[in-house]
């Protein structure tokens, strides 16, 4: 950076002026002496004209003496002029100047405005872009060199001062085209001090680019990131506290903040990305260890949910799948274990039902398990005809069937081989045996009718025409049917009970149509 102070190239006036104005050094100030100009003018074309027709009489004879007259002063004199008989010598020389010396002379001139015109405009654009900041020496040079053109313009040189001043716009425009390479180049740097939060260096390029380059759209992005440096180290610093402190959600919420002000920060993403990861590490190792605690305490459901809730967390990492593999294996033992207490204490209860599904339900998760296979073995024959006895005792008015009875008989038999099943067991034996033994032992029924009926009795026998009979039958429901030609049929239910008398009438006592 270079601090000299700001270099303005002084300003050589150029007022243009007229070539009639130049040739006596005096400025046209009336139309009186535009006219006596003009009238000096035709007399001197004149004499031009007189000269031209007189010279060749005079000229060789003159020779001598001109020679004479120009090397005399040179050889009569060997000391320099004196600045005041320069300035005669000059103005004595613009007099005797040609109308046609004055306008080249006035052309001169004015190429050389011309041209520092361009060098003026082109200075003023350079300082506008802060020029001083970024190529301070280049431009100092060239208005040095532009001075120097100023020289030889009030020496009256136009030709070198407009190659001096072509020279200088030359460096000038030189200089401008390096600005885009001198921008990218402090952006570059600007952009660097911004993600290592290099406040002030931040704030010194942002000021100058603001001069470089002022519209700009990617600039004017980087000035707005690079006024919310000093906010964002605050931020950061916050943040790896709490990183050190072992709480990655405070760092992840500050790192949030830090990257809602600079979207484009670079270090900040990197170390939100970080911080995320730590979050996400962090719940992954509580889901875990909140899983194992409750595979410790049996609680199944809840380890699951957390095993899941790890396995989301990282889709990647064996660790939730083994842990649920283990989860599962405990799971199945606590099953059994349960199963088999409780087929247990089924089995103590001489609920044999209860404790053949518990152990057919042990089988299913684990066909090897020899609790569950022996208990089966043994409670299965219990259970089966502890079922069998059952419908014998509740369902006796079916034993009405002889082939209801005949299976009945051989349930009771094979309860009969079964030993210790218990003393609910035997007294359900010994209930369903009663029941078999009164549906065995047939019972006298009489039947009433008016000789004129058909009756029979269903699933047991067809009688003839009576007045009066008996049968005897087995306790149980029956139904006796009536029929007679032109009457409707009758059909009486009655139920047979061992030990009692039973009377039936039965008859067709409505005509048909009737």
């Amino acid at each position: 950076m270079n601090d000299k102070k700001t270099s303005t190239l002084p300003v050589t006036a150029f007022d243009p002026v007229s070539a009639e104005a130049e040739v006596g050094g005096m400025p046209a100030e009336s139309d009186k002496t535009t006219l006596l100009f003009f009238a000096i003018l035709g007399v001197a074309i004149v004499a031009l004209i007189g000269v031209f027709f007189t010279l060749p009489q005079w000229v060789d004879s003159a020779k001598p003496a001109a020679t004479a007259a120009v090397q005399t002063p040179v050889e009569a004199s060997t000391t320099r002029p004196s600045p005041t008989d320069i300035r005669v010598n000059n103005t004595q020389a613009a007099s005797e100047r040609s109308p046609f010396s004055e306008a080249q002379a006035a052309r001169e001139r004015r190429a050389a405005q011309e041209v520092l015109q361009i060098v003026l405009e082109a200075q003023e654009s350079l300082q506008s872009l802060g020029v001083e900041l970024w190529a301070a020496s280049q431009y100092e040079a060239a208005v040095e060199q532009a001075l120097t053109g100023d020289v030889a313009y009030r020496d009256r040189d136009f030709v070198s001062a407009t190659e001096i001043y072509q020279s200088v716009a030359d460096q000038l425009l030189a200089i401008e085209q390096q600005l885009p390479k001198e921008i990218s180049e402090r952006l570059k740097s600007l952009v660097a001090a911004i993600e290592r939060g290099d406040a002030n260096t931040a704030t010194a390029l942002s000021a100058e680019l603001a001069l470089m380059a002022p519209d700009r759209a990617d600039i004017a992005n980087a000035l707005a990131r690079a006024l919310h440096v000093s906010a964002i180290n605050a931020l950061l610093a916050e943040a790896e506290q709490y990183t050190d402190s072992a709480d990655p959600k405070a760092a992840l919420e500050l790192l949030e903040k830090a990257a809602d002000l600079d979207p484009e920060h670079q270090r900040v993403a990197g170390l939100l990305k970080n911080a995320a990861q730590a979050v996400n590490d962090f719940e992954f190792a509580r889901a875990m260890s909140r899983g194992f605690d409750a595979l410790e305490q049996s609680l199944f459901d809840e380890a699951k949910d957390a095993f899941r809730r790890a396995s989301r967390l990282k889709p990647g990492s064996e660790s939730p799948s083994l842990a649920l593999s283990e989860l599962e294996t405990a799971e199945t033992i606590s099953r059994l274990n349960r199963l088999k207490a409780q087929g247990e204490r089924a089995e103590a209860a001489e609920d044999w039902q209860t404790a053949l599904t518990a152990y057919q339900a042990a089988l299913t998760l684990d066909a090897s398990i020899l609790f569950a296979s022996t208990g089966i073995a043994r409670v299965e024959p219990i259970a089966v005809a502890e079922e069998d006895l059952t419908q014998i005792v509740e369902n006796g008015s079916r034993l009405i069937d002889p082939n209801v009875l005949a299976a009945a008989e051989i349930s009771l038999a094979e309860a009969r081989a079964i030993s210790d099943a218990g003393p609910q067991f035997a007294a359900l034996l010994k209930d369903a045996e009663a029941t078999v033994a009164l549906a065995s032992t047939p019972q006298a029924v009489t039947l009433i009718s008016d000789g004129l009926t058909n009756v029979v009795i269903m699933r047991v026998s067809k009688l003839p025409a009576f007045t009066e009979t008996t049968v005897m039958l087995r306790p149980g429901q029956y139904q006796a049917m009536g029929s007679r030609d032109g009457f409707v049929d009758v059909l009486v239910p009655f139920k047979v009970v061992a030990g009692k008398s039973i009377t039936v009438d039965v008859r067709c006592l409505q005509a048909i149509g009737v």
